[in-house]
């Protein structure tokens, strides 16, 4: 609280300074001020947490999954190849705000004093985050330079008035739409918005959005198969099949549940008339592996799939880096953006910031790694990184991708992994070809030297404990290479004992 009225303080001083010279310039001028300046544009990035770029209308998806998403796009440009620089959250956004790589801390946002919201707040922007990612937080550093920072505290918070279970994208934009039209003022905003809706558990409002009763087909039977042979495990059964099948349905609901929710969002923009006026950026931190491939390739530990549908085969996020994991959408659209383009250059979201920077006319923070992806001669960069907790993948040319597992992974097996995109975009057939190997290998090695760092603000135990909650048990193990396989399960089960505990105390508060 103090931080917000401190805030708006500052706003108060800076209007007191600046209404009285302005308005002597302006009588000064023959025309009064119709010549002047147009204020700086506002921001709004919407990020959809765990969003697969090929899962939306956007990018071609059978299912009308983002009808809304894809009109609206048409206004401004679409990156047909973005890139994730992670496959979960916490590093994925912290080098999205800062625009830069991080190697090592990745756990929190790090780099104090220059990440988006400090930096726009110093330029004189209000800065508001309505945040339905729990992971986002104070501690990990997330709330830095905001005004406002309205952060969901868990599943089970019920302390916001506008709470309801958890917060659906329409409960994000709802808030959002309360402070564009009772705060707002006459100065420039950014306005963050991290919508949660397709993360895991998948469980939509609207439950039948998609049939899925006759997708259990021969083909999605043998392409199971296939899958499952792959990692060495016996055929799919028809019951297992039809709930995977049902598991995906589910998947696309939650992300046709955003689409209306942004369509509420974009409807008002133009209604307001704040779309003339406002860049709009919206993307995603990573995907979500849906089954798609083997979990037994040496990447993952495998003990965080033992409750899981199908534990052969991968279905969520953080611990391997393929496309259907790295491979999210970005758009752009407002004052200074193209219309009607799809730009199908290989592109990462450390990206964002300069370009966002460029886009305001204003001299960003010195270090940055992306490029402004609107310059007429923007700098040459042939090669793309994501990385996380156990491995690295550089993509070179938008064509050689190779999958190198970190020291500790490899020691236990693991083998470094190419694939040729331009070829097999799913990456399903590796190359042997050592010449190239070794020198993505060596270029790796050189990019991690770089960038690596220890930055991590968070005590270990509750960054374990946070995670946990949130069913990151994998994750969690990577924070103490020495926990054991019974003090995980022992952790599991003080996490659901405290979950059901908290149940039966608001159930007996509601008798």
């Amino acid at each position: 609280m103090e931080r917000a009225t401190s805030s708006r303080a500052l706003r108060v001083s800076r209007r007191a300074r600046i209404a009285p010279s302005l308005f002597a310039f302006c009588a000064a001028l023959p025309c009064g001020c119709r010549d002047a300046a147009p204020p700086p544009p506002n921001i709004v990035l919407v990020v959809v947490d765990t969003l697969r770029a090929d899962r939306t209308t956007l990018h071609g998806y059978e299912r009308e999954t983002t009808p809304q998403l894809a009109a609206w796009a048409t206004g401004g440009t679409v990156f047909e190849r973005a890139q994730a620089a992670s496959s979960w959250t916490v590093p994925s956004m912290a080098m999205l705000l800062t625009g830069r790589y991080r190697v090592g801390g990745g756990r929190s946002l790090g780099w104090d004093g220059e990440a988006l919201g400090s930096t726009l707040s110093r330029a004189g922007y209000r800065t508001i985050g309505i945040v339905a990612n729990p992971v986002l937080n104070e501690l990990q550093g997330f709330t830095e330079g905001y005004e406002s920072y309205d952060l969901i505290q868990g599943r089970e918070d019920a302390t916001d008035p506008l709470h309801i279970g958890s917060w659906t994208a329409q409960l994000v934009v709802k808030k959002a739409l309360r402070w564009l039209r009772v705060e707002r003022d006459d100065e420039p905003f950014l306005l963050y918005l991290h919508l949660m809706d397709p993360h895991h558990p998948y469980e939509p409002d609207e439950i039948d959005a998609f049939d899925w009763s006759d997708a259990a087909t021969p083909a999605r039977r043998a392409l199971y198969n296939e899958r499952l042979a792959s990692a060495g495990a016996a055929a799919i059964q028809t019951q297992e099949l039809r709930a995977v099948e049902r598991q995906q349905a589910l998947y696309d609901a939650e992300v046709l549940q955003v689409d209306r929710g942004l369509g509420e969002l974009f409807a008002y923009l133009e209604s307001s008339g704040l779309d003339e006026h406002t860049i709009v950026i919206l993307t995603s931190d990573h995907g979500e592996g849906l089954w798609q491939r083997s979990s037994m390739d040496g990447w993952v530990n495998t003990g965080r799939h033992e409750n899981q549908l199908i534990p052969e085969l991968y279905r969520g996020h953080g611990e391997q880096l393929y496309e259907e994991l790295v491979h999210v959408p970005l758009v752009f659209r407002g004052p200074g953006v193209p219309a009607g383009r799809r730009d199908a250059r290989p592109t990462s979201l450390i990206d964002v910031y300069p370009t966002l920077f460029a886009l305001l006319d204003l001299a960003p923070p010195a270090g940055l790694q992306g490029r402004d992806l609107f310059s007429e001669t923007p700098p040459a960069r042939d090669d793309l990184y994501s990385h996380c907790s156990r491995g690295t993948t550089i993509t070179e040319g938008g064509r050689w991708k190779l999958h190198l597992p970190s020291d500790r992974i490899l020691a236990v097996g693991a083998s470094p992994v190419l694939y040729d995109l331009a070829s097999d975009p799913l990456e399903e057939q590796p190359l042997a070809d050592a010449a190239i190997i070794t020198r993505l290998r060596a270029k790796v090695r050189a990019w991690t030297a770089i960038n690596e760092e220890d930055t991590e603000e968070l005590p270990i135990a509750a960054q374990r404990l946070l995670l946990l909650q949130m069913g990151y048990v994998g994750l969690a193990e990577d924070l103490d290479e020495d926990w054991t396989r019974e003090e995980v399960q022992r952790a599991m089960k003080a996490v659901r004992e405290a979950r059901k505990a908290l149940e039966g105390d608001r159930s007996s508060a509601g008798d």
